[in-house]
């Protein structure tokens, strides 16, 4: 619950984005910064991959 919570606050995202995400849903970009592996169902884009700060990575890989 405590991590959900974080995510929310950290990344913006809404609560039913955060509860669908996925075991894999961190990643690194070409600059080998985290991004975010997200679904927006509501807006139907898929795949969406902003960028995180490390701390926020750090959660999701604890």
């Amino acid at each position: 619950m405590r991590l959900s919570v974080e995510l929310l606050m950290d990344t913006g995202r809404r609560p039913e984005e955060i509860c669908r995400l996925d075991l894999n849903c961190l990643t690194r970009d070409t600059q080998d910064k985290p991004v975010l592996l997200y679904n927006n169902w509501k807006e139907q884009r898929i795949g969406r991959q902003p960028p995180i700060h490390e701390p926020t990575a750090g959660l999701i890989t604890a």
